[in-house]
């Protein structure tokens, strides 16, 4: 059977062939970003209390393959979420209601997170972007949800928790 993940893996081989150093970057800071604590469970991000709409990575790869297979999505660009707002704390939760074990959230201080994207050698133009991002979640510049995902599969995104249940 096809995995779940088919779609994104063809968008990363595309990727790959396109522009290789951006797919490298891209793959350094995922593991980055998710390692696994070494010691307890931790999520350290400088997010604060701001809000988030986790997409489901699948829903993405699906969104890609219907945009780079379908027709009149020339000159159009998507604002991608999942069905709901949650802060990072609300996250660390839904891990530990579905780990049965605790993960919290710390809100890490952007210095120490620039240093962490350093230690990968991140591109200081990418780093800095993906500091920005932080900065504007920890504003709560994005906090909104749409109905993307669901207009153009013709299903509702998947939610953090049904993520996290089939990749527990």
């Amino acid at each position: 059977s096809q995995s779940a993940f088919e779609p994104v893996w063809q968008v990363l081989k595309a990727l790959r062939a396109h522009d290789r150093r951006l797919a490298d970057e891209l793959d350094q800071l995922r593991l980055s970003l998710g390692q696994r604590p070494k010691s307890g469970g931790r999520i350290s991000l400088p997010a604060g209390q701001g809000t988030i709409a986790p997409t489901d990575i699948r829903d993405v790869g699906c969104v890609i393959f219907r945009v780079l297979t379908g027709q009149g999505h020339e000159n159009r660009s998507y604002d991608l979420t999942g069905p709901e707002l949650v802060t990072l704390a609300d996250v660390a939760r839904t891990f530990s209601r579905v780990l049965g074990r605790e993960i919290v959230y710390v809100d890490q201080p952007m210095e120490e997170f620039r240093a962490r994207l350093t230690s990968v050698n991140l591109a200081p133009w990418r780093s800095d972007a993906v500091c920005r991002e932080f900065e504007a979640i920890a504003a709560g510049a994005i906090d909104h949800t749409t109905d993307t995902v669901a207009r153009l599969l013709g299903r509702p995104p998947a939610s953090l928790e049904q993520f996290m249940a089939v990749f527990r």
